[in-house]
């Protein structure tokens, strides 16, 4: 096989090369190190191989010719990762990047699609293009954007996730489904559900291997879309409520259908899961399905999958079941009991706790654990002698500070952590009780839901864990402990030197004493998602976007929850240039928030 990294650097900057070798050797002949411009090129490349290209963009293409050349003379596919940027930094890479090489690009990746327009990307001059991840588009760029993926021969990944309702959600499926080289696809579509859904009709079936719909389907639209996925390995969706189920006979039996994952909502009917299953599903290996009680029926699984699932390997169940009696729950508990289960390393457990808002039992898998995410609630905890290590879960929600007290489940993977609203954090064992069942240098995001929380407590949990990146809480109270006393604490001094905070989600309404606050003790604040009192706006707006304001200089995005009206107000404000930035506005309506980007 060619080495593609070797004929990279043959057809262009030779004569710069060996001019650079000859100065290089000459001004090193007594040194005994080498500098990283001593490197051959191919082996600079693979250096790069290892680091976001936009990082090495912002180190290498201003500093000489050489590394200018190896960026954008070379004919490598481009790996392109557009995080949160201001606009003058994207502007510029873009120009300097993304639009000469294009025909590069295999990977791209965009986590705010919302904030350009539909002329920023030209996707169908992508024609190495194989991975597509668009986050947070709006639904009136969909169609633009989806006619577009279908010049692309390459695409064989595509994601994307939409920020409003998207109208004309069948055109969506049918462009999808024309896509020739497509084999993964995850679709989030925020949507209204609808009341009749037009049949789907299409002269080709797609090439489509993983799907996953992770809005909201009904059984006769999920049954109609699997005719055309003759090769469809695993299906991932949500099920959100009974609809005049018809089923439609497939047009191939689905053989290589092997993983199945299932969500359920509202009021569907086991007899529909069951026909769906039965029709479909009947090659299937592992199932993963959560729902209420109308799933919590141990007779009718055992003779379902002795009859019609019999590859089965995996089953794995979760029943989150509200106001319903216990002691029924605990009878239908005994048969899950039986031997057909135990033949089968096929265990559960039920547990009752309390919220804030109501009773609930919990039915689900225990053997083995594989869900992701753990919530501590009471009557959940794990109160054995010996430690239990829960290696799948990434995500803990504790619901009391009595829950982590006794337990010894242990968490040793888990990256995002939820203190609910009756957990205190002024309670002074709550550090040492979480650092017994999670490594708090792990945490990236914290969730602090309780009250009239103190700043100099939520900074004494931070100071434990050094790597959050995402922080949201809802008040922040200094209960006497005054704004100065508080930036003068060496707490305070010490979290403002440590963090690495880009991001603060503040449920409550923000002032400007909060947000100075906030730029002071989180110097790296890149977005801020809050809402602030009309009245306020422009000074607030005015205080983040001076640029001569050293405590906001990161700052690349804000986030208000606020209605037409608000948007209104702020737009114009934008407009008349009464404020210090040149900024670009986005109106979600769906969810009320406007976005300020600049």
């Amino acid at each position: 096989m060619v080495n593609t990294k070797r004929l990279r650097s043959e057809s262009f900057y030779n004569f710069h090369e060996n001019n650079d070798r000859k100065r290089f050797l000459s001004s090193t002949t007594n040194d005994s190190f080498t500098q990283f411009e001593h490197l051959a090129n191919e082996l600079i490349y693979d250096i790069f191989d290892y680091l976001d290209f936009y990082h090495i963009y912002l180190s290498f293409f201003n500093l000489n010719f050489r590394f200018r050349s190896l960026l954008i003379d070379s004919t490598l596919p481009l790996n392109i990762n557009l995080f949160l940027m201001s606009k003058t930094t994207f502007n510029q890479y873009n120009e300097d990047i993304i639009k000469p090489n294009q025909q590069r690009i295999d990977i791209f990746r965009l986590t705010n699609y919302y904030m350009f327009d539909k002329n920023t990307f030209l996707f169908s001059q992508m024609i190495s293009l194989q991975t597509l991840i668009l986050e947070t588009v709006r639904s009136v760029q969909m169609k633009d954007i989806i006619q577009q993926l279908i010049l692309l021969p390459n695409l064989s990944s595509l994601t994307i996730s939409t920020i409003n309702a998207v109208e004309n959600i069948d055109f969506i499926y049918k462009q999808v489904f024309r896509l020739t080289s497509l084999r993964y696809c995850k679709l989030s579509l925020s949507r209204k559900f609808p009341k009749h859904v037009s049949p789907l009709t299409l002269n080709e079936y797609s090439p489509i291997e993983h799907l996953n719909i992770d809005h909201g389907l009904g059984f006769d639209e999920l049954s109609t879309l699997l005719l055309y996925l003759p090769q469809l390995r695993h299906l991932s969706t949500h099920i959100w409520h009974k609809t005049d189920f018809i089923l439609k006979p497939p047009c191939a039996v689905l053989n290589n259908l092997t993983h199945v994952s299932l969500k359920l909502y509202g009021c569907v009917t086991f007899n529909d899961f069951e026909l769906f299953l039965v029709n479909y599903c009947t090659s299937i290996q592992f199932l993963r399905i959560s729902g209420d009680k109308e799933l919590l029926n141990a007779n009718r699984w055992k003779r379902l999958i002795s009859s019609s699932l019999t590859n089965l390997q995996t089953f794995d169940i979760e029943c989150e079941i509200r106001f319903v009696d216990n002691t029924a729950i605990k009878q239908e508990m005994k048969n899950f009991n039986s031997l057909f289960w135990i033949e089968r390393q096929w265990f559960f457990e039920c547990r009752a706790y309390s919220t804030k808002f109501y009773d609930e039992t919990l039915f689900y898998s225990t053997n083995p654990f594989r869900r992701k995410k753990y919530r501590l609630s009471q009557g959940k905890s794990n109160k054995n002698r010996f430690q239990t290590i829960l290696n799948s879960v990434h995500h803990v929600t504790i619901e009391d500070n009595n829950e982590i007290k006794e337990n010894t489940y242990y968490f040793p993977q888990a990256t995002t952590l939820t203190l609910a609203s009756k957990v205190s954090i002024n309670d002074i064992t709550i550090v040492n009780n979480l650092q017994r069942i999670l490594s708090l240098k792990q945490i990236q995001i914290l969730e602090i839901l309780s009250d009239h929380l103190c700043p100099l407590k939520m900074s004494e949990l931070l100071s434990y864990m050094p790597n959050v990146h995402t922080l949201t809480f809802r008040s922040m109270s200094f209960d006497g402990y005054g704004k100065k006393l508080f930036e003068q604490n060496p707490l305070f001094r010490l979290i403002s030197k440590i963090n690495l905070i880009k991001s603060i989600h503040f449920y409550g309404k923000c002032t400007l004493q909060n947000l100075e606050i906030f730029l002071k003790l989180f110097p790296n604040l890149q977005y801020i998602e809050t809402s602030v009192e009309l009245q306020q706006i422009q000074l607030v707006l005015q205080y983040l976007l001076n640029k001569t304001n050293t405590n906001a200089r990161h700052l690349r995005l804000l986030c208000f929850s606020c209605d037409g009206k608000e948007s209104h107000y702020i737009s114009k404000l934008i407009k008349s240039r009464l404020l210090p930035c040149d900024c670009k506005t986005i109106f979600d309506d769906q969810h009320l928030r406007l976005y300020i980007w600049w």
